[in-house]
């Protein structure tokens, strides 16, 4: 007697079953009573007497009004997983010492166990926590470092992972050697330590940690390169370069001290010599002078010795203003080796419009500032090529970068129809797009003067059954297309694609824009010009497909198909007449 693996006890017993009329032997009897207690040993007793020996499935059925558990190895009721009681430490105390228990139980600390708890007070330094009393182990952060004090916050939720050696904090309140690629966001305010000159608080990954930003007293920033202070701006606004205890709106100390009218010392001998600004000439320092020179008009030198003159504007006799030059050849002649600019501009210096020249590619450009910093608005390359808004032609003589919605606008208020572009090849007219009181056309020629061996199409139908249209998702955004492969569209009618398939070119491309010199307002340069900087990479050379190459393809496939409809339709008539 058994169970027979389905959970149905068997009485399968010699002597059994009995038969009426019939003496039931001891022995039958003896069986039977045998079986049974074998059966009911099998069976789970209620009061804990027995335990299964295999896993017991319970069909789709729950066990009801569990206990809760108390140690590692019970069962868990639904309560104390939605709860987290597994994980949420209570009875916190301490501030860097932290004790706290766990129910159920904790009985050793596992690599990956997680616990989060409400952090009781403020810790002033480095931290341990014992749970259960297993011993107090080191509260880390990003690895092995040790909390320093504001890590942890009074009422803040802190989360601890133990890694198999220390508790690592998720959650602090604090970083050390913060660094970022690409943008960082912050929402409010964000403290940095005050640092100094040879460790500056803020600092550039591409300099040294020696140069940078950092704050030698309230409300006050200062820079720092090589481990020196270059420049201070102080809680009044003074702005100090050399010194940092600038004593007016700017202050420059050491080698060029500032600016001030020079009214003495030992000066060239000129026709007429007007004045300077400067620092003392007889020390060798530079100052500004103007005065008139005989046959070259009224001139502006920058002094740098008592013999070293150099240049920075002319008029001459006939009123042309030279500004690097010597000898203006025009009203105005503006030379520069660099980047030669003239900028026209109003009672704001946040608004203007200026004329550049790139001295390293040739190229001239106008730009404009409106509110805010200079902007590009067109080229022309020193190959002739027109480019607006943007400063790379890709080798194409006429470049257009538009506006945010993609548009170029092309107005006409002539009588219609009207040719606003025409394309044309040696001469010759081979397209145009023309407007229309409501309608637009783009056209290509087609001229029969144009064509010679002019041919009947055929074969066409085999074309058309041989393409393979396909529906597609477009990978910038993701949006629904349908159509042809190019290359393989180009293995049946390759006059319908342009380029070849996987093709590369080389593209011009701006590294970094170019910054026109920032002057001020007696046209002084403070901030020379940066010339744009570019270089060339390797990108895809796309291939394109022009659809109207298929309609004449599609034409003579309807003609093809229907001439076969038209046979069909013949002799499946003279069929039905039989």
């Amino acid at each position: 007697m058994s169970y027979n693996g389905s959970g149905t006890f068997v009485i399968n017993s010699a002597g059994t079953p009995y038969v009426s009329g019939t003496v039931i032997s001891s022995t039958a009897a003896n069986s039977l009573n045998s079986d049974l207690a074998t059966g009911l040993s099998t069976a789970i007793c209620k009061d804990g007497q027995s335990t299964p020996t295999a896993n017991i499935g319970l069909g789709g059925f729950k066990i009801t009004n569990l206990g809760a558990g108390t140690v590692a190895s019970d069962a868990a009721r639904l309560s104390q997983v939605q709860n987290s009681g597994t994980t949420t430490l209570i009875a916190i105390t301490g501030t860097d010492t932290i004790t706290g228990t766990v129910s159920p139980t904790l009985s050793a600390y596992v690599a990956g166990q997680a616990f989060s708890f409400i952090i009781a007070s403020t810790n002033t330094g480095a931290v341990t926590l014992n749970i259960n009393s297993l011993g107090a182990t080191a509260v880390t952060r990003t690895g092995a470092v040790a909390l320093v004090a504001g890590d942890m916050v009074t009422g803040q939720v802190a989360i601890v992972e133990y890694d198999g050696t220390r508790f690592q904090l998720l959650n602090g309140n604090s970083f050390t050697n913060l660094k970022a690629s690409g943008t960082l966001g912050v929402t409010g305010i964000t403290t940095v330590a005050a640092g100094s000159a040879a460790a500056p608080s803020i600092v550039s990954t591409t300099g040294t940690a020696d140069t940078g930003q950092f704050f030698p007293a309230a409300d006050t920033i200062a820079y720092s390169t090589a481990g020196t202070e270059r420049v201070r701006i102080t809680s009044g606004g003074n702005v100090g370069i050399g010194t940092s205890s600038p004593s007016g709106r700017l202050h420059v100390s050491g080698g060029y001290a500032g600016f001030e009218y020079n009214s003495g010392g030992a000066y060239p001998s000129y026709n007429t010599w007007f004045g300077a600004i400067g620092t003392n000439f007889q020390n060798g320092a530079s100052y500004l002078d103007f005065w008139n020179t005989v046959g070259s008009g009224f001139q502006w030198h920058i002094q740098t010795a008592a013999s070293t003159q150099t240049s920075v504007m002319t008029i001459d006799s006939s009123g042309n203003v030279g500004i690097g030059t010597n000898v203006p050849t025009a009203p105005l002649h503006v030379n520069s080796a660099s980047n030669p600019q003239i900028k026209f501009g109003g009672s704001s210096a946040a608004y203007f419009w200026s004329l550049d020249r790139e001295a390293s590619a040739g190229d001239f450009a106008i730009s404009n500032a409106n509110g805010g910093g200079a902007t590009e608005r067109m080229r022309i390359s020193a190959g002739g090529d027109l480019l607006l808004g943007t400063t790379s032609s890709g080798g194409v003589g006429f470049t257009v970068a538009t506006d945010a919605a993609g548009r170029i606008l092309t107005s006409n208020v002539s009588a219609v129809p009207f040719d606003v572009y025409l394309f044309k090849n040696s001469g010759t007219t081979v397209g145009k797009i023309t407007i229309n009181t409501s309608t637009t056309a783009y056209t290509t020629s087609s001229d029969y003067r144009l064509k010679q061996d002019i041919q009947p199409m055929t074969g066409a139908l085999a074309k058309i059954s041989a393409l393979k249209p396909v529906a597609y998702k477009w990978k910038i955004d993701n949006s629904d297309g349908q159509g042809f492969i190019a290359h393989e569209l180009a293995e049946i009618m390759p006059d319908c694609v342009t380029g070849k398939k996987d093709a590369t070119e080389e593209q011009e491309y701006e590294i970094s824009p170019a910054i026109p010199a920032v002057v001020d307002a007696d046209g002084n340069v403070t901030t020379p010009a940066v010339e744009a900087v570019k270089g060339t990479r390797t990108v895809p050379s796309y291939q394109g497909v022009d659809a109207s190459f298929l309609v004449a393809t599609l034409t003579a496939a309807i003609q093809e198909q229907q001439a076969i409809i038209e046979t069909l339709t013949a002799r499946i008539t003279a069929l039905e007449t039989l």
